[in-house]
């Protein structure tokens, strides 16, 4: 394919156009002669000097090659003059493309002035028709509204949008024909739309806060609701609500009407308050409405034991289950609660710094609710057992909870009234330590005519031991509540559980003493082994349990190590001293004068010492003593008091002839003695027994 002269023009160097085609073909075809004419200059030269020179060929050559030189120069005659015609046609086509290129320009500024006419008509036109479109908006407004939002949100909103803009195209052409009739409508248009979306975002609100909407509390299980990434935003407000909402609310908010916020406070307030109330009875409610469907019995299982308001549930109980109270159910769900319903109120409430002040009206009435019912719960039915509810419901809320409470209830007016719960919990189970501690010292129950452990020393111990399964949390409170100021207790103790204990320890001494007195003058061997069963018991326990003993004073353990030993002698002495009197008193029965024995003193000792062992046997094998140890250190201690007095008070006057029947009077040889000594302290009490005959012991 030809190139046409124009485009050779175009593409020649660096492909920007060319003016002077002919300028460029001069540049090159000068060198191509300059370098012809020189090398014919040098053969002719050659020529007119070939007189005094000897050329390398005959002269036959040199003419042929003259020839061929002659030509060569015409050649380049005639091609300089073809050069010069390209030229001259090259100079006329520029000429006639730089015509064609002004005609051109020429065309092209008529064409933009042409576009410009047509631009400015087709603005004009679309002016006119948005103009016409304004006058006939408020008419098609009208008519919407008219209908309603009918569930198409959006649509309506870009109607208002379009009014608004409507409003202002009239407020700035008000020289327009009826613009103010126009603008006036227009803005009563907007305020009934303004009314209707008050009136959708109330009823949404209505519509998923229905009572056939409130979620049930007992649907989820604790394990979730003690998960951190769970999440009750959606069972409460779908998304698609939840949005829809938030557009509502942010359009209200821009037209300055705010009375939605009373609205959505009054409402979400009573969902929650309602939400709490499926887990929490009416006042005037006196009996569950049991179902026959099983799922809702076991809800309403549940939540009986979150309504007796009065905790009837730990009376029930012989002891309290760790994490078994449905008040730390009841907490995990309102925590949830309360992080969801944030979170919904800062999708919906628009401007920043009302969303904080918002979601705290709204949580208002159930935070007065929450607080009323843990409250209730400290002060009410004030057993020992509501120690451990207690405590265990206040390492659950400050080690588990509060952090959580206090993220979500940071920037609104309650963080600190909330925080005062942990106070609350503090003072009513300080308060319940000092009335153990005074139940111990001042308690009316009866000590046992076994002589068992007395119900006040084992539940104080098993109080001691069961506070030792919230160690950290029983150490701050007795720090903070009971110990903040130096008492004098006569021991050095390290740990403030360690003060409390011999508080306790100094209650049980004296309620030990106080029941001791209650035994009759008879019951002296019975009032000493009630004290040793008791004594013992406190000791082994502080000896024998590592969570105790570390914090008991080496003093104490040996006060008690003695005091044990010596209320084993003064148990033996109170039941044997009067009967080994009779075998040890020989004085009256030394030999007369005559070697004779007194026969009827010799009677009278047995038989009066067979009376008392029998009677002491029979008493004593009614006693009780739980502890293995213990009843064999007795019984060994027993035979070593009394089966070598027996046996040499018996080889001393058997063979005397005090008697003709020396069988009626011994009645017991060492190893029957022994044996029914080894019956002693037979009596096994039930601890169920017990725990029935005191079940209000220090309640």
């Amino acid at each position: 394919m030809q190139t046409s002269p124009s485009e050779g023009a175009l593409n020649s160097g660096s492909g920007k156009y060319n003016p002077s085609p002919r300028a460029s073909i001069a540049n090159t075809s000068p060198n191509f002669l300059y370098n012809a004419s020189k090398s014919s200059s040098f053969l002719l030269s050659l020529t007119n000097n070939n007189n005094n020179c000897t050329l390398p060929f005959g002269s036959k050559s040199f003419h042929h090659f003259e020839k061929n030189l002659k030509n060569l120069e015409e050649s380049l005659t005639k091609s300089k003059e073809i050069k010069d015609q390209i030229v001259n046609i090259l100079d006329r086509f520029e000429q006639r493309f730089s015509k064609l290129e002004n005609e051109m320009t020429s065309m092209n500024d008529r064409i933009d002035v042409l576009k410009m006419s047509h631009d400015n008509i087709d603005k004009t036109i679309k002016n006119v028709d948005s103009t016409l479109e304004k006058y006939n908006r408020p008419q098609l407004f009208e008519k919407r509204i008219e209908k309603g939002i009918a569930g198409d949100l959006d649509g309506f909103l870009l109607n208002l949008k379009q009014n608004d803009e409507t409003i202002n195209f009239f407020t700035k052409h008000a020289n327009y024909k009826i613009s103010d009739k126009l603008k006036d409508k227009c803005i009563i248009l907007r305020s009934k739309a303004i009314n209707l979306l008050e009136q959708e975002f109330q009823n949404i609100l209505q519509t998923v806060s229905s009572k056939l909407n409130i979620i049930d509390p007992f649907h989820y299980k604790k394990e979730d609701l003690e998960r951190d990434d769970f999440d009750l935003t959606f069972d409460l407000i779908p998304n698609e609500k939840i949005e829809q909402l938030s557009i509502i609310a942010q359009k209200l908010e821009f037209y300055s009407k705010i009375d939605y916020r009373k609205l959505y406070i009054q409402n979400r307030s009573k969902v929650i308050t309602m939400t709490l109330n499926k887990m929490i009875p009416e006042k005037k409610e006196n009996k569950l409405q049991i179902t026959t469907n099983a799922i809702q019995q076991n809800a309403l299982k549940i939540s009986s034991q979150l309504k007796k308001k009065d905790d009837e549930m730990i009376i029930s109980q012989k002891f309290y289950k760790r994490g078994s109270h449905p008040f730390i159910y009841y907490m995990n769900f309102y925590l949830k609660l309360l992080e969801s319903e944030r979170k919904i109120a800062l999708r919906i409430v628009s401007i920043d710094y009302q969303k904080n002040q918002i979601y705290g009206d709204v949580i208002n009435p159930s935070l007065k609710l929450f607080k009323e019912q843990a409250e209730e719960l400290a002060e009410k039915n004030r057993t020992s057992e509501k120690i451990f509810v207690l405590l265990d419901i206040l390492e659950n809320f400050e080690n588990k909870l509060l952090q959580n409470f206090e993220e979500v209830l940071s920037h609104t007016q309650h963080l600190e009234a909330f925080k005062s719960l942990s106070e609350t919990f503090k003072n009513n189970i300080n308060d319940l330590l000092t009335e153990f501690y005074k139940g111990i010292h001042t308690n009316n129950i009866e000590a046992f005519d076994d002589g068992v452990v007395h119900q006040t020393t084992s539940n104080g111990f098993s109080l001691l031991k069961r506070l030792l399964e919230y160690p950290i949390t029983i150490e701050n409170i007795l720090k903070e509540k009971r110990f903040n100021r130096d008492r004098n207790l006569g021991y050095e103790v390290k740990t403030y559980f360690g003060k409390y204990l011999i508080q306790l320890l100094e209650a049980m001494e004296h309620n030990i003493e106080e029941k001791k007195k209650n035994y009759g003058p008879k019951q002296k061997a019975l009032a000493q082994l009630f004290v040793l069963n008791n004594h013992y018991y406190i000791y082994k326990n502080l000896q024998d349990v590592k969570l105790l003993k570390k914090h008991v004073p080496e003093s104490k353990l040996r006060e008690y190590r003695k005091l044990k030993e010596d209320d084993i002698d003064l148990y033996i002495k109170a039941t044997w001293d009067d009967t080994l009197i009779l075998l040890r008193d020989l004085d009256k029965l030394k030999p007369d004068k005559n070697g004779k024995y007194p026969k009827k003193e010799i009677k009278k000792r047995f038989k009066k010492f067979n009376e008392q062992f029998n009677e002491i046997y029979m008493t004593q094998r009614l006693y009780c003593i739980r502890d293995i140890e213990l009843k064999e250190q007795l019984r060994e201690k027993t035979r070593e008091q009394v089966l070598p007095t027996y046996v040499y008070f018996v080889n001393l006057f058997k063979d005397t002839g005090f008697s003709s029947n020396v069988s009626k009077y011994i009645c017991y040889s060492e190893d029957g003695l022994g044996s029914m000594i080894d019956q002693f302290f037979d009596e096994e009490r039930s601890l169920d027994e017990e725990e029935e005959n005191t079940s209000n012991s220090l309640d």
